[in-house]
């Protein structure tokens, strides 16, 4: 099969993504260190302007990570992998080497919703596609711990704050663009967070103060930010002159 390198710039369209077939033979021989300009054994390193995803070249904020074995690629509103990917296929990149000959190493999706917000595509090295689809797969059935659920409520307030604190009218046209994305993006974390709640029987979300509290309050957010969507949308069409319905 021809093999396809990937640019990194999957929100520029499915033709960069270098999907492939995950190898289901034998495993590779043992992988070359990796050289990266930031890269240690075992660390792991967050998206920056210095470091980009490897997957979607996240660069504004450190919701993407990487180790020598393991990438975690946010799956946000402006950058996001390839989502046509199932599990158990690869990915391509320049970053380290699949064997002795290899010139880019085969990342396997083992995952889509891993990581600490549940909102990760989840790559591993490519070696035997049964281990890549099953290395997760307990860990996705388990309950949300509320240490999990606590991080994601802190960051959803840190970014509801910011999305609802100024009246948009006050805006220039590129904090309008800034805010409407943010706003889209707490969006997707808030319906995570509600996803893993889910995981929580009632009775014990009935029982626990605490975590009646923070759902209350995300569900508060949530009406917040759907009406501020509502408030952009109408905003444009009236202070702007944009044409929703043309879209």
């Amino acid at each position: 099969m021809t093999k396809k390198v990937a640019n990194h710039s999957l929100h520029q369209g499915s033709e960069n993504s270098g999907k492939t077939t995950a190898n289901t033979s034998e495993s590779y021989p043992s992988i070359a260190p990796l050289v990266h300009k930031s890269g240690s054994r075992g660390v792991w390193h967050r998206s920056s302007k210095r470091n980009p995803c490897l997957i979607c070249d996240r660069t504004k904020d450190g919701k993407c990570s990487y180790r020598e074995n393991e990438i975690h690629c946010y799956d946000g509103t402006s950058h996001y992998p390839d989502r046509s990917l199932k599990i158990g296929e690869v990915f391509e990149t320049e970053w380290g080497t699949s064997g002795l000959h290899e010139t880019t190493r085969r990342w396997a999706l083992v995952s889509k919703s891993g990581g600490w917000s549940g909102n990760h595509y989840v790559f591993v090295p490519d070696k035997k596609k049964n281990k890549a689809e099953y290395i997760y797969k307990e860990k996705c059935k388990e309950k949300a711990s509320r240490n999990k659920l606590n991080k994601l409520f802190n960051i959803i307030f840190k970014n509801a704050e910011k999305a609802l604190f100024k009246d948009l009218a006050l805006l220039n046209l590129k904090q309008l663009d800034e805010v409407s994305s943010l706003v889209e993006e707490t969006l997707v974390e808030v319906k995570i967070f509600l996803d893993l709640c889910a995981t929580y029987p009632i009775q014990e979300i009935n029982a626990s103060s605490q975590l009646s509290n923070l759902i209350e309050n995300i569900q508060t957010y949530k009406n917040q930010l759907n009406l501020r969507k509502k408030h952009i949308v109408e905003f444009r069409e009236i202070c702007l002159g944009e044409d929703f319905n043309a879209k």
